[in-house]
């Protein structure tokens, strides 16, 4: 989604923008390691879409499951690493750290 603002004085000479980016902060999971505005190209094995995990349900689904690798801040579960990486603006990519 785009926003749009108007500035509210005129400034003929400003070349600043007014968008502000918010960093995406990924909360500190134990056992896991973040990677902000990033998700890897996977294969997910686990993708209920019906439900909602967000990152505790996903942690503990991950923290769970054997075959689970990683997980992304939308609930998806990852059995495999071996992907590039792909840009998602405001996800968090989870990564088991013994992996």
């Amino acid at each position: 989604m785009k926003f749009f603002g108007t500035p509210t004085k005129y400034n003929p000479g400003a070349t600043s923008c007014l968008y502000q980016k918010i960093r995406t902060a990924c909360p500190k999971l134990e056992g896991f390691t973040a990677v902000a505005d990033m998700e890897r190209r996977l294969y997910a094995i686990l993708a209920q879409r019906d439900t909602v995990l967000g990152d505790a349900g996903a942690l503990a689904a991950c923290a769970g499951r054997p075959d689970c690798q990683a997980f992304s801040s939308n609930g998806l579960l990852f059995g495999s690493l071996s992907a590039d990486w792909v840009s998602r603006p405001g996800a968090c990519f989870y990564t088991r750290v013994n992996v």
